[in-house]
């Protein structure tokens, strides 16, 4: 490349490094990948990146094809040519992700799936303490949304404002089980009405006695509830546990409350412990206070006691599955 090319290609891939950085700022704002090679979308976000760039650079200094029509043979010289750096860096990403997914693959780590949950022996007479029959939970979660949605309907003040989310946690609460429900903004305007002074309110459910109740926080001395998944901008759950937890990858985030009643976002963190992309695995949690914005990271042996659920049913049971069919191995599965 001459002095007089140099001159003018330099300025043009800073302009276009700038215009590429102010879009993928704004697409992780949106989309909110987990910087973390293990996470299969942060691959996405990268590759897409650079083709944007590649794009960008493209347009601002031109391509000289010597005709009038562009094929696509022009693009990948120009990429060639003029975009080595990224093209490498694309080729060196592609070349991980693929590697990744083999050496995660069931077919070679049979063993390692097998592995993931610790099976033991036990005996359920002594080790399961029996549960009186006015203690025995008779709701299911969706039996739990529709008296949830009946008790909100009852209260003028609210129901023309917030809905009830649907996810229903179930948990222990001073020794009774109960499902607790976070509500949810009825629409943006109404988070705008709203949202200065936060979500007022959560339904718990009583898995005994099947009555729900509207938890009002001001009764609490508690203030409203302003990070939650139907937030908008900096204050949905999402959007803020990205920010202050770039790299880590989230398992479904869910409300429960502790003993006082003060409503908290357990968020279980997962890894992956096999190759890059498989054995997906629960290694600790983010505890959110829901009003104040308050957080830490807790390791699973770390963790409060008041906290009911880090691993979900789901994981356990496919952890579980995964015993079962690969005891022999893949080919015997």
């Amino acid at each position: 490349m001459s002095d007089s090319q140099a001159k003018r290609t330099l300025p043009r891939m800073l302009i276009s490094l700038l215009i590429t950085l102010a879009i993928g700022a704004v697409w992780f704002y949106v989309s909110l990948p987990a910087i973390n090679l293990h996470n299969t979308g942060f691959y996405s976000f990268v590759f897409i990146l650079l083709l944007v760039y590649i794009l960008v650079f493209m347009i601002i200094l031109g391509v000289d094809t010597g005709h009038q029509e562009i094929h696509l043979k022009d693009y990948l010289s120009f990429a060639k040519n003029q975009c080595k750096i990224v093209v490498l860096i694309v080729v060196v990403m592609a070349a991980i992700f693929v590697v990744g997914q083999l050496i995660s693959a069931p077919i070679f780590r049979a063993g390692s799936y097998h592995e993931l949950l610790d099976v033991g022996t036990g005996d359920f007479a002594t080790e399961i303490e029996p549960v009186s029959f006015d203690e025995i939970p008779m709701l299911d979660e969706a039996s739990a949304s529709v008296l949830g949605d009946r008790k909100l309907g009852e209260l003028s003040d609210m129901v023309s404002q917030f809905d009830v989310s649907e996810d229903y946690t179930q948990i222990n609460y001073h020794g009774r089980p109960v499902r607790v429900a976070a509500l949810e903004y009825g629409d943006f305007f109404k988070w705008f009405l709203n949202t200065k002074e936060g979500l007022p309110a959560y339904i718990t459910v009583d898995m005994v006695t099947q009555e729900a109740d509207v938890v009002r926080l001001s009764d609490l001395g508690l203030e409203g509830m302003r990070y939650s998944p139907s937030e908008y901008f900096n204050r949905d759950l999402n959007r803020f546990l990205r920010f202050h937890y770039p790299t880590y990858m989230f398992s479904s985030a869910h409300l429960e409350i502790d003993e006082e009643g003060q409503p908290w976002w357990v968020c279980p963190r997962e890894t992956r412990t096999i190759g890059l992309f498989g054995g997906a695995d629960i290694i600790g949690a983010v505890l959110l206070n829901a009003s104040t914005g308050e957080h830490a990271y807790y390791d699973v042996k770390d963790i409060p006691t008041w906290v009911d659920r880090v691993y979900t049913a789901s994981l356990i049971v496919q952890q579980y599955d995964y015993y079962g069919t690969y005891v022999n191995g893949f080919i015997n599965s």
